[in-house]
């Protein structure tokens, strides 16, 4: 097992109540594994629109022993390392 870091992932939780306005977010523990390049074809609807790829970086973390793909800004790192220190 390779090094991997400690960190927060906030979690939107799905709720079937429609009477609710605030956003519930949930904040759970996780193992960072590491930032990746996710892609995807792109078909164009209209005529005059060019096909192609679309692709975005997103972040690889582990929680509850499975590994999940989240939005970079939803990981917040528990340790001192990075740019900050």
């Amino acid at each position: 097992m390779g090094e991997y870091r400690k960190c927060i992932v906030r979690i939107r939780k799905v709720t079937h109540d429609t009477s609710r306005s605030d956003e519930v977010i949930e904040e759970k523990p996780a193992l960072f594994y590491g930032v990746f390049q996710k892609a995807y074809p792109y078909k164009a609807l209209l005529v005059y629109e060019a096909s192609g790829q679309v692709s975005k970086p997103v972040a690889v973390v582990e929680i509850d022993r499975s590994l999940r793909e989240v939005d970079l800004s939803q990981v917040k790192f528990l340790d001192g390392g990075g740019a900050d220190g």
